[in-house]
């Protein structure tokens, strides 16, 4: 999320900045969760403007939440803009 009136706004109004598409966001975030290794580390990626929401602790749900995004990935299944503003 980009907030009006920061440096990073202001360079992506000018496009100098490109946000990523929420394919991108998800198959940054499972490549993450693939190689992380952080045992007992909690992970959050449930914010309101995230564009799937995964929870759990590292190392036991890495699994799952890898397999949420890999879902998400195949269905096209992620929150709607609209939805993700704040």
């Amino acid at each position: 999320m980009l907030e009006p009136g920061t440096e990073i706004f202001n360079a992506y109004t000018r496009g100098e900045f490109k946000t990523l598409n929420p394919i991108e966001v998800a198959e940054e975030t499972l490549l993450l969760l693939e190689n992380l290794d952080s045992e007992g580390t909690v992970f959050r990626s449930n914010h309101a403007s995230n564009y799937v929401s995964l929870r759990g602790t590292l190392n036991k749900d890495r699994e799952s939440m890898i397999l949420e995004l890999k879902d998400a990935l195949n269905d096209s299944d992620f929150k709607e803009e609209w939805l993700r503003r704040l």
